[in-house]
């Protein structure tokens, strides 16, 4: 079966909320579909707009962050515990797949969903095209959009939690070089720059991928 994502920013305070979710967007308010490689490429909107979202939330400043899927493992947190089940998964933790969904409100019609859709308008990110890890001190360079070429965007795979386990993931027939990263941020704390912000930091080796 389909797996689908939400790109989400946590709060930074997240595993300890009750409610880990400082914002998330819905890809069928942007025209997309929401399995992963759906919308995964560079000047893709939905993608944009998530970009956008890290930027308008954090302020300049990195966020916690991640593209979940909603096969992904619950998230063990100190007052929700996973453990395993009879049958061998994890039960218990925090879904953030369903936080995310319930954050924007049956429907699609919460207030803050409404107030994030409406800001998200006015805010740029056009001189920004590297993606900044603070916690692993690691940088990925988004590639130029040419049209009529599909440039895969590092963001949603580089964050992904839950890939590999649903129809529309990303994998191997993919760019066998970028395997080992996926979902390799997932959870960090990101933020958007220039070039001049990646002094000091890594090269994460994401290797530029285009499907003609």
């Amino acid at each position: 079966m389909g797996q689908y994502y939400k790109p989400i920013v946590l709060k930074q305070n997240w595993k300890e909320e009750e409610q880990p979710i400082a914002g998330t967007l819905s890809p069928y308010d942007y025209g997309n579909g929401a399995k992963l490689m759906e919308h995964s490429y560079v000047g893709n909107g939905f993608v944009e707009a998530a970009m956008r979202m890290i930027e308008h939330i954090g302020q300049g400043k990195a966020v916690p962050f991640v593209w979940c899927g909603d096969y992904a493992d619950p998230v063990d947190t100190p007052n929700h515990h996973v453990t395993k089940g009879e049958d061998g998964y994890p039960v218990g933790g925090i879904d953030l797949y369903s936080c995310a969904c319930a954050w924007l409100g049956e429907d699609r019609n919460s207030k803050e969903y409404e107030d994030l859709k409406n800001t998200l308008q006015n805010v740029s990110t056009d001189e920004k095209c590297y993606i900044i890890n603070e916690t692993k001190k690691q940088f990925a360079r988004i590639p130029d959009y040419e049209e009529d070429k599909w440039y895969i965007h590092p963001l949603p795979i580089l964050c992904a939690d839950g890939n590999g386990r649903g129809g529309g993931d990303y994998g191997y027939y993919y760019a066998p070089q970028n395997m080992n990263l996926v979902g390799t941020w997932a959870h960090d704390e990101i933020r958007l720059g220039t070039k001049a912000d990646t002094e000091g930091y890594e090269d994460c080796g994401w290797i530029p991928e285009c499907e003609e």
